[in-house]
């Protein structure tokens, strides 16, 4: 390594340097440092081991393309599938009551809990049906989810940085509920979520190390809040 005068910016010679005491002298402007901050330290990072694939994804290469699939069922959607059919009947019962005694004010109080029941009713389709593919490639990396629509996303490869995991703890009145995330920083220092929900750490580590082996992005931390390394 060549060590620099921090006064003049000058390359320093060896003569001019005193490896015990870490002190060196510019011949050029004569001032006397501590170069200690210049030395190459070595790395104390850990390397992550490998991840093996977990249950319920699978991985292929097709024309040039890293695809990554997940299906979204687990036995979660059973019990919500179930919860989802009592709610949509109680909601049935509810409308059918309100209408036809005329009690339209309570028919209007029930629009809000009769969309909840909607939405949570197409959830638990999704969970049963869909799958989340991942494409990483070196014109995009895109994450879509079907044949139900849910939100994806696209990205520039040549624009991120780095791919990191995340923590999400929920605190409900009871219970406590823990999922991970697959998320995205780009050279602008955007964070963009790329997948949610996922049950198991491994889970989304796998995304990670694939996704970046692939796109050649060396791995390291980001210090965000909740990253799991």
């Amino acid at each position: 390594m060549q060590i620099k005068c921090k006064s003049c910016s000058r390359d320093i010679s060896a003569n001019d340097v005193n490896i015990d005491q870490l002190i060196a002298k510019c011949s050029y402007c004569s001032a006397v440092f501590d170069f200690s901050d210049q030395l190459e330290r070595p790395s104390t990072a850990t390397p992550r081991t490998e991840v093996q694939m977990p249950p319920g994804i699978s991985i292929f290469e097709e024309r040039g393309e890293l695809l990554i699939q997940r299906r979204w069922f687990r036995p979660l959607f059973i019990f919500l599938a179930f919860f989802a059919l009592v709610w949509d009947c109680f909601m049935v019962g509810w409308f059918y009551a309100a209408l036809t005694d005329g009690i339209y004010i309570m028919a209007a109080f029930g629009i809000i809990h009769a969309g909840v029941g909607v939405g949570l009713t197409y959830y638990v389709i999704a969970g049963f049906f869909n799958t989340t593919t991942i494409t990483a490639s070196r014109r995009e990396v895109s994450v879509r989810h079907r044949p139900l629509f849910f939100p994806g996303t696209t990205l520039n490869p040549a624009l991120l940085e780095q791919l990191y995991c995340k923590e999400k703890i929920q605190h409900n009145r009871r219970t406590t509920t823990c999922t991970y995330e697959l998320h995205a920083l780009t050279q602008d220092g955007t964070h963009k979520k790329l997948v949610g929900g996922l049950d198991e750490v491994d889970q989304a580590l796998f995304l990670e190390q694939q996704i970046e082996a692939y796109l050649g992005i060396q791995d390291r931390p980001t210090q965000t809040r909740g990253e799991v390394t």
